[in-house]
């Protein structure tokens, strides 16, 4: 579709390496139009190499949806920064197109008087739709979820629920089901884009609907169960319900579970080797040695166990000094030993391989 777009309009979009070669610091020579058909995560893979006024000054150059977008694709935590460094009027701007779930991951960045300014620029729905995420913890399916899911109700002809979601269809970013709910938005069944699609058109809702529903997630649940369903039952979305009232609250969709993984997966590796499971490269010293150091005092106390040993042994090795050469060697082979046990376990117990029995 993007290759497609670009042959209409003659332009070529850029590529982040062409941006991270040969813009980094000469962000004035970049072409406003090629920006323009540039994918929004090229767009912010590169602005996380930039700081704070820099991106501000490439955002002015887009579109308000393309500057949702690519803000969207970054660290939330280093969106939020640029968000609150913009001028209101432009901020709001970007804020009024920017999915629920992704506004409420930029401002739960923010302290609680930041948040409450950015919540005040919202449009109405879209404020109650982030108040609402902003009540769940982030790493739970209910903090990652979007509010916006398409329902319909079970007395409806599939002809009548195609009509309802032709006439809904520029309110929704995605929808991959269309999920049958009752009085109070209780979720009764669910219906595929191909049932409606190829079900004859007299046949009712309530026939055709799937009523035991598999993945369904409570908000409270954790992110990572959230992707292992998703996985288990490959579903490219899942609905989220209230506890006990079975009320649909959001769903989740496949892109929010693929970011789920990538997250997931670089906390397990971060924490393999002791480092902070969210440091990223523009924390500074101070927050990384905060993260770093009880792991560091523990290999210290390890390190000094190893010497008085050694130490205990120190006639032995002075009278047979092959054994010296022989310390590096069992030392590796140890430490290597340990990492590769640590590395199994770690991800034995992300997959849900190791139970507490």
């Amino acid at each position: 579709m993007e290759e497609a777009d670009q042959k209409l309009s003659g332009v070529e979009s850029y590529t982040f390496e062409e941006l991270d070669q040969n813009y980094l610091d000469r962000l004035e020579d970049i072409r406003e139009e090629r920006l323009r058909v540039t994918h929004p995560e090229v767009i912010g893979r590169f602005m996380e190499e930039l700081n704070v006024e820099e991106c501000r000054a490439l955002l002015r150059t887009v579109s308000g949806e393309l500057a949702a977008d690519a803000l969207a694709e970054m660290d939330p935590e280093y969106s939020s920064q640029v968000l609150f460094a913009m001028r209101a009027a432009r901020a709001a701007q970007i804020m009024s197109v920017i999915a629920p779930d992704d506004a409420a991951d930029i401002v739960g960045e923010l302290d609680h008087h930041e948040q409450k300014e950015f919540i005040k620029r919202l449009d109405p729905g879209d404020r109650k739709s982030v108040e609402q995420l902003l009540e769940y913890d982030p790493e739970t399916a209910g903090g990652i979820m979007t509010p916006e899911v398409v329902t319909i109700p079970p007395h409806l002809t599939m002809d009548e629920a195609i009509q309802s979601v032709r006439s809904i269809n520029s309110e929704v970013e995605t929808f991959y089901y269309l999920y049958v709910t009752g009085p109070g938005q209780v979720l009764l069944g669910v219906v595929s884009m191909r049932d409606l699609l190829l079900t004859p058109k007299n046949k009712r809702i309530q026939e055709v609907m799937t009523r035991k529903l598999h993945g369904v997630c409570y908000p409270d649940d954790d992110q990572e169960h959230v992707a292992l369903e998703m996985a288990k039952h490959n579903y490219v979305a899942l609905p989220v319900v209230e506890r006990g009232t079975h009320r649909l609250l959001g769903i989740i969709t496949h892109d929010d579970v693929m970011d789920i993984i990538h997250d997931e997966a670089t906390e397990d590796l971060q924490k393999l080797v002791g480092a902070g499971a969210d440091e990223s490269m523009r924390d500074g010293v101070f927050e990384s040695v905060q993260r770093r150091w009880p792991w560091l005092v523990v290999n210290l106390l390890t390190a000094f166990g190893a010497a008085a040993i050694i130490r205990e042994y120190e006639k032995t090795i002075e009278e047979i000094i092959l054994l010296a050469a022989f310390m590096p060697i069992v030392a590796s082979l140890a430490g290597n030993g340990g990492h590769q046990t640590l590395a199994i376990a770690i991800r034995s117990l992300a997959m849900g391989d190791v139970h507490k029995g």
